[in-house]
């Protein structure tokens, strides 16, 4: 076993005696003083694992001991030992990052259990991680066998769930494991749509998709006389809302759900698809134009006209009662921040924010984000970290206080591609997406057609043809397409770079969450 070192600090110490040998006994090297200034100097000189320190001293106090111990040593953890309960004092403690109290007289069990909780926890967790993720398989893959939407989703968040927990593990067998059948899954899942997609998204007792979402979530709201702010953060996958919700738990009743992106998982169809209400072969025959802009800049530029189109279902006059505003920089959401408390009359408050979509597709292309942010976990953290500091959580609040309902969102989720699939018959009119293409006879190479679905009747899957011969092919997993010239060249660059457009569980099953006020 590893051994542990604590210091303890208190005035009787010596009355403590039989609790030190309790816990030297038990592996943990106990060190001990009687005054909170020796604490300080031995915590400077030693390398402690723990601090157990009495609150009530004479000269320095526990709290002041507390203050100057953090001021040097902050990720050294502390207990507070204490004879009364006191709420100052433990609001006092809680502030300066105390990891635990314990109350007097002391019971060799409580003290016991605290110390192997902070001292051995993530070794203990990690130990039972095997025997509990061997179970979680066979629940995986009984609920892979069910074939229906709920399982789907059922079996996506075990697996956002063990990546959340596996994200610190040092253990690289388990986590390869994990993989693995992250992999299984996306195979398991992709079979799924290839099956049931075009009964899915014509189905009234289909999940959510996103051309169902204003129907079926906002309009509900808006009918029963809510005021809402709906935000949709661009290219936000499950493990990422997980950061950033925690933020909001102060402020916010939170419900968290989930629904399905549209296929291709990508801006130009599932976002379309959130504010027209329609998928985008319909779109295509109510804009023509819509076809030409799919691949090309300003491809989201009829959003307010879908929204309002939309909201034609809820008043004749959707312009009066609601706003859209499209977010892509600080400027952007410092103007939103100011306008919002302008805007306590319009029942409807669209708001797209585009941060995380940007700084996903910037990682590959600047050499320090590139060092920052490694993985997906760097990705969380950093979305966790803007979104704390935004302006937008600002607005949110400003939001709260003008009695707003908020919906938080995205339009689709986002994975790292690793595995190439070259293309076949890709001729000059392949689209430029690398988890899914379309063209005329577009196709997979013999080999690697077990990464990809293609697609011949788009029309049954809702999606428009540019050609009488467009084929629609989709990555799935992880794999990215590329082109039969140079296919080497494109794996170097595209290989470890976030991606979607494609079928997986992380780009298709994507949280929403209704926050009402505290």
């Amino acid at each position: 076993m590893e051994s542990y070192k604590i210091l303890w600090v208190d005035d009787e110490i010596d009355l403590l005696t039989p609790h030190v040998r309790i816990l030297d006994k038990k592996g943990y090297h106990t060190s001990t003083v009687n005054n909170g200034d020796d604490a300080i100097a031995m915590a400077a000189q030693g390398s402690f694992d723990l601090i157990l320190l009495d609150v009530m001293m004479p000269g320095k106090d526990g709290i002041r001991v507390l203050e100057e111990l953090k001021s040097t040593q902050p990720n050294i953890p502390v207990v507070m030992i204490t004879k009364s309960e006191d709420d100052n004092m433990i609001d006092a403690s809680i502030a300066l990052k105390a990891e635990d109290f314990l109350v007097k007289p002391l019971q060799p069990r409580q003290l016991l259990a605290v110390c192997k909780r902070i001292l051995e926890g993530k070794r203990l967790v990690e130990a039972n991680f095997p025997p509990r993720y061997a179970r979680e398989v066979q629940l995986l893959r009984e609920l892979y066998a069910n074939q229906n939407w709920n399982s789907w989703i059922e079996a996506a968040l075990k697996l956002f769930s063990w990546s959340n927990q596996l994200s610190e593990s040092t253990d690289s067998a388990l986590k390869d494991i994990h993989g693995e059948m992250k992999k299984e899954a996306d195979e398991e899942f992709s079979h799924y749509f290839e099956k049931n997609y075009p009964d899915l998204i014509h189905s009234e007792q289909a999940p959510v998709f996103s051309h169902t979402f204003f129907k079926r979530i906002v309009k509900p709201l808006l009918d029963s006389g809510e005021k809402v702010l709906w935000v949709i953060l661009d290219c936000m996958r499950a493990d990422q809302w997980f950061e950033i919700s925690q933020h909001l738990q102060n402020d916010f009743e939170i419900g968290t759900y989930y629904y399905f992106s549209i296929i291709p998982s990508a801006t130009p169809y599932s976002r379309n698809a959130l504010f027209n209400g329609k998928l985008p072969r319909e779109i295509v025959k109510q804009y023509p134009d819509f076809l030409n802009i799919l691949e090309k800049p300003h491809q989201n530029r009829f959003e307010k006209d879908f929204l309002y189109s939309s909201l034609r279902s809820v008043t004749k006059q959707p312009e009066k009662i609601s706003i859209y505003r499209k977010i892509i920089n600080v400027e952007g959401e410092l103007n939103f921040l100011e306008e919002i408390k302008t805007l306590k009359e319009k029942q409807l408050i669209g708001v797209v924010v585009d941060f995380i979509d940007l700084l996903s597709h910037s990682i590959s292309r600047h050499v320090v984000l590139e060092e920052m942010i490694r993985n997906e976990i760097s990705l969380k953290k950093i979305a966790g970290t803007w979104f704390l500091n935004s302006p937008l959580f600002k607005a949110l609040k400003i939001a709260k206080d003008m009695g707003m309902k908020i919906i938080i969102t995205t339009d689709h989720g986002s994975i790292k591609v690793k595995t190439p699939a070259i293309l076949k018959n890709a001729r000059s009119d392949v689209s430029s997406n690398l988890r899914y293409k379309y063209g005329s006879y577009l196709d997979v190479q013999k080999n690697h057609k077990n990464r990809c679905i293609v697609l011949t009747q788009p029309e049954q899957w809702g999606l428009p043809k540019h050609t009488p011969h467009t084929n629609y092919v989709f990555a799935i997993h992880d794999t990215f397409l590329v082109y039969p010239t140079n296919p080497e060249v494109y794996t170097k660059q595209y290989r470890d770079t976030i991606q979607h457009g494609g079928i997986s569980l992380e780009e298709v099953v994507i949280p929403y969450a209704i926050c009402s006020p505290r």
